[in-house]
C-alpha cells in the first residue's frame, strides 16, 4: 500500500460471517481482527431480525433492521496519510435488537492500495 499517493486499486478483504444463531443479547466479534485500514464497509443484515452494531463491542452504535445493508464510506480514495479509516487490529461486533432466526450477517471491508 503506498503511504504518500493516492490509491488507485481497491482491494477487498475476505468476507467475515457471523450466523444468525451465534447472535446474541450481548456483541460478539464479526470474524477476525481487521488486517487492512478500511475505507469502506459494508454490512448485510441477512438475518429476520432487526441488529445493532458497534465497533467497540460496548455501545450501540448502528442499528440495522432485518434484511437491510450500509455502506459506509469512510475515506474512498485518499491517501494513508491523511483520512478516516478502521484502524488495523480492530473489530466490529454484532448483537440482536430483536431474535434472529434464520440468515446471517456478512461484513466485507475495502481498502485501498
Amino acid at each position: 500500500m503506498s503511504q504518500t499517493t493516492l490509491s488507485t486499486v481497491l482491494g477487498i478483504d475476505t468476507c467475515r460471517t457471523v450466523a444468525f444463531g451465534a447472535i446474541g443479547a450481548t456483541y460478539i466479534p464479526i470474524g477476525a481482527q481487521i488486517e487492512n485500514a478500511g475505507r469502506m464497509i459494508l454490512i448485510q443484515n441477512w438475518t429476520d431480525a432487526d441488529l445493532w452494531f458497534s465497533d467497540n463491542g460496548v455501545d450501540d452504535k448502528i442499528p440495522l433492521r432485518a434484511n437491510d445493508k450500509i455502506i459506509l464510506d469512510i475515506t474512498t480514495n485518499q491517501s494513508f496519510s491523511r483520512g478516516l479509516f478502521l484502524p488495523y487490529g480492530s473489530y466490529l461486533y454484532v448483537k440482536q435488537k430483536t431474535v434472529p432466526s434464520l440468515g446471517e450477517v456478512h461484513v466485507t471491508l475495502f481498502y485501498g492500495e
